[in-house]
């Protein structure tokens, strides 16, 4: 058997005896594979000391004892460490989504549509006209005032013009009717003061009483000053009046347009916020759409993901059923029987017919 074998393959011997480098790759490949498994057991084992909080000094210490050392051996690092090992099946850190967030956020545009500054001038012309209000009314008082100081004041100039005609009448009498007192009427004239007899002393039987009428016409005559200063006080109190008369309707007329520009405002606002309303209800509804869509696509991907899995479960039972000369691929290669320099049929019958012959050759 071994002559035909030695027969058939002649170089068999060098074929199964692999040469010397070979050995030493082997060796190699084998050392490498003992390291790499020592070295996952030495993981395995820190990371089981981490779980169970022990983790080992690394490297080791050496010498492990040293008396300058606290005088103690620390072979173990109890400092807290970060786990090894995170699972996370969200965002970290955890935020609001985008759109969420935009709506949430407290907006500042700085821009109200003019309510604050319409406001602000509504309230200022209010306390103007209220100042001008209570100015109009010490105006008026003061007006009344004055028309009262006139009234008396012409009361006194009636009341001098009155007594100035009566001593002109009574001094003309006295001239015509003097018998007496004539020569006292001369000398106190040159004395400085003119006096008239009220009544003559001439068929009247009434005695006659001089009067001083250069002092009642300066009297009359300051009278007549205190009359034209009020007539003066009360049309500049007059003049005054009317400017705040004039001044009040500027506010009130500013007072209007303000209330205008507020109303116009909130007008502005009441749009501005029945558009944000039809638009809150449009992004709504593309909302609505949106998740509707959504949902139907997540269904028809569903479907599609059970088409897929039953094709693979399909595509797996056909791998089966091909020969072994298929990948899984759908490439053709040849076998690993037949990739032999001699079929397997060929050597299996020369075989047979060396022995065949063998044992016939045999006495």
């Amino acid at each position: 058997m071994a002559q035909v074998q030695a027969a058939l393959f002649p170089r068999a011997n060098e074929v199964m005896a692999p040469p010397r480098a070979c050995r030493h790759l082997l060796a190699l490949l084998l050392a490498l594979a003992e390291t790499a498994e020592a070295r996952r057991h030495i993981e395995r084992g820190t990371l089981a000391a981490a779980r169970a909080g022990e983790l080992r000094t690394v490297p080791k210490l050496s010498p492990k004892s040293d008396s300058l050392f606290f005088r103690h051996d620390f072979p173990d690092d109890l400092s807290p460490t970060a786990p090894l090992e995170t699972d996370f099946d969200h965002p970290y850190p955890v935020v609001q989504e985008s759109d969420k967030f935009d709506r949430d956020f407290v907006k500042d545009e700085n821009s109200d549509r003019g309510e604050w500054q319409a406001q602000v001038e509504y309230d200022r012309l209010r306390t103007q006209m209220r100042e001008l209000a209570r100015q109009e009314e010490k105006a008026r008082e003061r007006k009344e005032e004055l028309e009262r100081e006139l009234e008396a004041a012409s009361a006194r100039e009636k009341e001098v013009r009155d007594r100035r005609k009566q001593l002109r009448e009574h001094g003309e009498d006295g001239v015509k009717d003097g018998a007496t007192g004539g020569s006292e009427t001369e000398h106190e004239m040159k004395g400085g003061k003119e006096t008239k007899p009220v009544q003559g002393s001439s068929g009247k039987g009434s005695p006659g009483v001089a009067v001083d009428v250069s002092g009642a016409t300066k009297e009359v005559e300051k009278e007549l000053k205190d009359i034209e200063e009020c007539k003066r006080r009360l049309a500049e109190a007059h003049a005054k009046l009317q400017a705040l008369r004039e001044e009040q309707k500027e506010v009130k007329e500013e007072e209007r347009k303000a209330a205008d520009s507020e109303r116009a405002a909130e007008k502005v606002e009441a749009a501005s916020e029945k558009e944000e309303a039809e638009a809150e209800g449009r992004r709504r509804g593309a909302q609505v759409e949106h998740e509707d869509a959504l949902g139907a696509y997540r269904t028809e991907r569903g479907e599609l993901e059970d088409l897929e899995g039953r094709l693979e479960k399909a595509q797996a039972r056909l791998l089966k059923l091909r020969s072994a000369g298929v990948d899984r691929n759908g490439g053709v290669y040849k076998s690993e029987a037949r990739r032999g320099g001699v079929p397997a049929g060929i050597a299996l019958l020369c075989v047979w017919s060396a022995v065949v012959a063998t044992v016939l050759a045999d006495p």
